[in-house]
């Protein structure tokens, strides 16, 4: 299995509607369980374990009272609000163009989700679901709804699907969402799905198409290529998670990446990667970055980086850096003086 990621993008209202609900300190410790930062979620296209998106979906749809909240956090998204790719696909000519490019480039945003279209009689079936990961209702509602909104964009704001299909079993959800969208929904179904009339693949966008420019076939290349570099960048984003929460063991680390210990370890060893070394890889650029941020109490940075004491702290340091973490603050002081800062 491999390691499962995802591009931060298309959080949408949510963090808003539930610091509304919550209060801010109770936002923050939402945040906090689910495994992200605040600052994460203003970092636009940010690589992140998709297993911490479900985990702050999850909790949103726990502690939101109401079906009109819940529908709030979907509501308020647009398509184009997933990132260059979907700019991409909502420049095709009509929906069925659309669609094929939207499957094609999905894995521009995570590696895991799958978009396909299904032909049956006189009907099409869009489908979008998550391999071996369990649904989130909450998360899969807001994949839905700007599916159906980017539809629109090609037949306009009261087009409806003739049905949706859902894998998850809510019957009280089931009568949210036919209340707004006043289409049927089945549930527990074997994937998420639109399903409408197949004559509607044909229909073409009357107003003007988005700009592809965005997406270049140059830049298509240079995403293939960085596909492992994303996979690692997901593994870093959790490991930093870990250690701000004292937890320094790869089981930690697998459970928080969604996936089984040995399916980790299987990952790293076939880049040629072990743990340990991630763990320290992470570890050191997380001392420069408090260094350099002001903090200058070596003993707390060891502590709160998991080493034992000081000085394996330090060797550690000097082992990376050719120079001790007392070195590493004198120039960040020197630097500061010099700006003027």
């Amino acid at each position: 299995m491999p390691i499962p990621y995802t591009r931060l993008y298309g959080i949408g209202a949510l963090p808003k509607i539930v610091r509304q609900e919550l209060g801010h300190e109770k936002y923050l410790g939402l945040l906090d369980e689910a495994g992200f930062p605040e600052a994460a979620l203003r970092n636009c296209g940010k690589i992140v374990p998709h297993i911490t998106v479900l985990k702050l979906f999850s909790l949103a749809d726990k502690f939101l009272p109401n079906p009109q909240q819940k529908i709030a956090v979907s509501r308020g998204m647009q398509a184009k609000e997933y990132g260059s790719w979907v700019d991409y696909a909502l420049a095709g000519s009509d929906i069925q163009e659309f669609i094929s490019r939207s499957g094609k480039t999905i894995y521009l945003h995570q590696n895991f989700g799958r978009l396909s279209l299904q032909h049956t009689g006189n009907s099409v079936r869009w489908s979008y679901w998550v391999d071996g990961i369990a649904p989130v209702p909450l998360h899969i509602e807001h994949a839905i709804i700007p599916m159906i909104e980017a539809i629109r964009s090609y037949c306009g704001k009261s087009w409806k699907p003739q049905r949706i299909e859902l894998q998850y079993r809510d019957q009280r959800r089931r009568q949210m969402l036919e209340d707004y969208l006043q289409v049927p929904v089945w549930m527990n179904q074997s994937v998420n799905s639109l399903v409408f009339p197949v004559q509607d693949l044909a229909r073409r966008r009357n107003a003007v198409a988005p700009s592809e420019q965005s997406l270049s076939p140059a830049l298509f290349e240079s995403s293939r290529r960085n596909i492992a570099s994303a996979t690692w960048e997901a593994v870093m984003s959790a490991l930093e998670n870990n250690i701000a929460h004292h937890r320094f063991d790869i089981d930690s680390l697998a459970k928080t990446l969604g996936m089984s210990t040995r399916s980790l370890q299987r990952e790293l060893n076939a880049d040629g990667l072990t743990y340990r070394s991630m763990l320290e890889q992470t570890r050191m650029q997380q001392a420069r970055r408090l260094m350099a941020h002001g903090s200058n109490n070596l003993t707390q940075i060891a502590v709160q980086l998991g080493y034992s004491d000081l000085p394996h702290f330090t060797r550690a340091f000097k082992r990376r850096f050719d120079m001790p973490p007392s070195a590493y603050v004198e120039l960040v002081r020197d630097s500061l003086d010099i700006t003027g800062k």
